[in-house]
C-alpha cells in the first residue's frame, strides 16, 4: 500500500449530491467493481485501499478552483419495461389510451448539484496496481455519469506516487483537514487535529444505502484553490 493521487481533466459539469456531498474513492471503487461482477452485495468488499475500521483511506472528490456549480432537477420517468402486459391493456385486450403511473412506476424527482472545474483529484493509500486495472477504462465521473452532457472525462486517469505524504493522507490532507467523512473515534486515534473541524452526521461505510449515520469530521470544501495546491501534494 502506498500513497497517490489521482488527477481527472474533466470535459464536463459532474453531478453530485444536493447537500455538496462530494464523490467519495471508496464508493467509485465498488461502482467499478459491481460493473464487472454484478453482485451489489460483495462490490464493495476488498478494495484495493488502506482502511482503518473498516473507513478506507481515500478522499472525495477534490476540484481545482474556481468552480462554478448550478441545481439539475432530475425526473426519474417510467420506462414500459417495467410494466406488466396486463397494465397495458383494459380488459378487452385493447391497448389502454391513458395510464396513471401509481406506486414503483409513479415518476420522481431528484435534486443535484453539477460542479464546473476543469480538473479534478482524489487522493489516497492503496495498491496502485490494482487501483489502475480497476479504473482502467473510466471515462465518466458522478451522480448520472453513464447520462449525456454529465462527469465525462477529457482524457484517461493519472495515477501518480505521493511523496512525503503525512500519515492519515485520504482521510485528510497535506495541512491534515478531512478530505473524506471519517468518524470521529477514528479521527482522534489516529491524533488528527479537532480545532477548526466541523463534525456532523454522516453516513462514511459502504453500501451507504444499508448503513447508519455516525458522528465524523466533515470536508469544509471539496474545492482546491491553485494557491493550495501544497495540500494534495503539488
Amino acid at each position: 500500500m502506498e500513497p497517490f493521487r489521482i488527477t481527472l481533466e474533466l470535459a464536463e459539469p459532474v453531478l453530485v449530491n444536493r447537500s455538496g456531498v462530494s464523490v467519495s474513492f471508496d464508493g467509485l471503487l465498488a461502482h467499478l467493481n459491481f460493473l464487472r461482477t454484478g453482485d451489489a452485495a460483495t462490490a464493495h468488499r476488498s478494495l484495493p485501499l488502506a482502511d482503518t475500521g473498516g473507513i478506507h483511506q481515500g478522499s472525495e472528490l477534490l476540484f481545482l478552483g474556481p468552480v462554478m456549480r448550478r441545481k439539475v432537477p432530475w425526473v426519474m420517468n417510467p420506462r414500459w419495461d417495467r410494466f406488466h402486459h396486463g397494465e397495458l391493456v383494459d380488459k378487452r385486450g385493447k391497448p389502454r389510451k391513458r395510464m396513471t403511473a401509481r406506486n414503483e412506476f409513479k415518476p420522481t424527482r431528484d435534486d443535484y448539484v453539477a460542479v464546473s472545474a476543469r480538473r479534478a483529484f482524489f487522493i489516497g493509500v492503496g495498491d496502485v496496481g490494482a487501483i489502475e486495472a480497476l479504473m482502467n477504462g473510466l471515462d465518466a465521473v458522478g451522480k448520472k455519469s453513464r447520462s449525456r452532457g454529465f462527469g465525462r472525462l477529457a482524457e484517461s486517469v493519472r495515477i501518480d506516487p505521493l511523496d512525503d505524504a503525512p500519515d492519515g493522507i485520504g482521510y485528510s490532507d497535506f495541512e491534515r483537514r478531512p478530505i473524506r467523512v471519517v468518524p470521529v473515534g477514528i479521527w482522534e486515534r489516529l491524533q488528527l487535529p479537532t480545532e477548526d473541524v466541523s463534525f456532523g452526521p454522516a453516513r462514511p461505510r459502504l453500501p451507504r444505502w444499508a448503513t447508519e449515520d455516525e458522528l465524523c469530521a466533515l470536508p469544509a470544501s471539496h474545492v482546491i484553490e491553485p494557491h493550495e495546491l501544497h495540500r494534495i501534494g503539488l
